[in-house]
């Protein structure tokens, strides 16, 4: 089952993803009207908190493999959604390229159209009052 969370910075490692996100897109946050995810609750990784105990459940739930020095790698199991002020929503994660330094990150983003997102991920964005 999907599940939405509006982001906070009490998810602090998907922030740090987000924060990244505005970095990269030479954002300011006054662009972004909301920020949040859609994440599995079946795809928790316990080794995420065994390496950090300071995530949360949701983002365990958003990493499939452990921590690595507080980089999280192969973000795959769900992603942010941003809203910009223009109702453009942008769908993102920020990873670690395998066999790079730690601290170097990228950032797999798409701008969503109808269709490009199962219906289902479209419902849980339009119940939370992100529509395009």
């Amino acid at each position: 089952m999907l599940i939405f969370e509006k982001l906070t910075n009490n998810y602090s490692e998907l922030y740090e993803e987000y924060k990244e996100f505005l970095k990269i897109n030479n954002f300011d946050e006054k662009k972004i009207k909301q920020i949040g995810f859609i994440y599995n609750k079946k795809l928790y990784n316990k080794n995420c908190i065994n390496q950090n105990s300071n995530l949360t459940f949701e983002e365990c739930a958003m990493y499939n493999l452990s921590v690595d020095n507080l980089i999280l790698v192969d973000n795959n199991n769900g992603f942010l959604y941003a809203q910009l002020n223009d109702k453009t929503i942008i769908k993102f994660r920020c990873t670690k390229k395998c066999l790079q330094d730690y601290k170097k990150r990228y950032i797999k983003q798409k701008i969503l159209t109808f269709g490009i997102l199962p219906l289902s991920d479209f419902d849980i964005l339009i119940q939370k009052n992100f529509q395009n």
